[in-house]
């Protein structure tokens, strides 16, 4: 009896001590017990010149629609912005580049020293960065003094050299988005700042045709589309025919209002229901926007069209994803011949309005093997734990029924099936001599 009760602990004493020691995090078929998936990147900024993101202590990754470059930095590359052959960063007060292919961890040229410096843009084309810092917003050049281009608290700052402009969202001396002319320093356009996107996470994206300002804290349908050529300022809530709000371009700047309502403190509000999603906006060549939208039922890719004709409307055209696309989005890029969305998984690029090309990351070395003994594990244990747990059964001459839920909860279903099973195989034990 005491040798059938220490044979019983002795099951239940292993099972626990496996569940402890092996995690099941692969998902893999037959018994997961190694993970051999790639851990997610974090992002650290994206933009025209490519998305960055963290892989891992000291490494990075630029991600762009042509391809992948590997980085290494031991300081955080957080808000660094890529831009043709360098990488753009705001360090310890001074605005620094750093050439793509030489060592980042060395020091960079320092462009301009800013106080309050937060946050730097810069694009693949002319040489030159925006910097936000206290009180004003800086256009930076090499070689010349950093100069004041708007002045006021800015919230962010995009550069758009293909209208020699500069989109600034700012808290003072107005809440407004203001376009500014990066020669003269002239406020081209003027749109009110809704209080829906008033955030430290606003983003404005130009694009050919239109500019989206949106913030990854706020529902996608806050986000606001504008056509500065058409004098359009457009929610992307609801979508179709909207009113068009108010273009007054004899005003000094010129102002365009986006439909909404006007609280009593004179504030705008782009009113309605904005949903429950949130997402990214990216530029495609042909003027219009990816829209990656995220809910609790999952990714959905589309494609937003600016008005093009006499109406306000806007269009959004749901795209399908390839099959095997695992909806993970990690890192956003783009250029002026694609948007690529990005993971540790794989990567989705978008060319034109219904080409979405998918590539799925091949596996390292690494994961080969992981998910090699992965397999061979898992048949060992199938081959060892039912029959051990059949023969125990059989040995103490009674079934372990009862006991298979609670190593089922253990995480052990196989020890579980064979307890479960033991009635059906004891009589052939029996017959073999209740031997192992």
């Amino acid at each position: 009896m005491k040798l059938r009760l220490l044979l019983a602990g002795l099951v239940l004493a292993t099972a626990g001590c496996r569940a402890g020691s092996i995690q099941a995090l692969d998902g893999e078929w037959p018994i997961p017990v190694v993970r051999a998936t790639s851990m997610p990147w974090r992002p650290c900024g994206g933009g025209p010149g490519g998305a960055l993101v963290r892989t891992g202590p000291g490494e990075y990754r630029l991600v762009t629609p042509t391809g992948e470059r590997r980085l290494r930095c031991r300081d955080d590359l957080a808000g660094a912005r890529a831009a043709g052959p360098w990488l753009y960063r705001v360090h310890q007060g001074a605005v620094v580049r750093h050439p793509l292919d030489g060592d980042l961890d060395a020091p960079g040229e320092v462009l301009a020293r800013i106080e309050g410096a937060r946050e730097v843009d810069a694009a693949a084309g002319p040489d030159q960065a925006l910097v936000v810092g206290d009180g004003a917003v800086y256009l930076v050049t090499p070689g010349v003094p950093a100069r004041a281009l708007w002045e006021g608290d800015a919230l962010t700052a995009a550069l758009d050299p293909a209208r020699g402009a500069a989109w600034i969202a700012g808290r003072a001396p107005l809440p407004v988005i203001d376009v500014v002319d990066l020669a003269t320093g002239e406020v081209r356009l003027r749109v009110p700042l809704p209080l829906e996107l008033e955030s430290a996470s606003l983003v404005v994206v130009p694009g050919p045709r239109a500019a989206v300002a949106y913030a990854h804290d706020r529902p996608i349908g806050s986000a606001l589309l504008v056509a500065p050529e058409r004098g359009l300022a457009l929610p992307l809530r609801p979508r179709g025919a909207v009113h068009a709000g108010a273009f007054e371009p004899d005003a000094a700047p010129p102002l365009c209002t986006p439909p909404g309502e006007v609280d009593e403190d004179g504030r705008l509000s782009l009113g309605e229901d904005p949903g429950l999603t949130f997402g990214r906006v990216a530029p495609l060549p042909d003027g219009s926007f990816v829209v990656v939208e995220a809910s609790a039922a999952g990714v959905q890719l589309g494609r937003l069209a600016p008005p093009t004709g006499p109406t306000a409307e806007l269009r959004l055209e749901t795209w399908t994803a390839p099959p095997g696309w695992a909806r993970r989005i990690e890192a956003v890029a783009w250029s002026a011949e694609a948007v690529v969305l990005g993971s540790s998984l794989d990567r989705l690029v978008a060319s034109t309005s219904t080409d979405l090309v998918h590539t799925r990351r091949p596996r390292g070395a690494r994961e080969g093997l992981v998910r090699a003994a992965n397999y061979a594990l898992a048949t060992g244990v199938a081959l060892v734990e039912v029959p051990t747990a059949v023969a125990v059964n059989t040995l103490l001459s009674v079934p372990l029924v009862p006991f298979s839920p609670a190593v089922l909860l253990l995480g052990e279903p196989k020890v579980a099936l064979g307890m479960l099973t033991a009635p059906i195989w004891l009589p052939t034990w029996i017959a073999l001599g209740r031997t192992l």
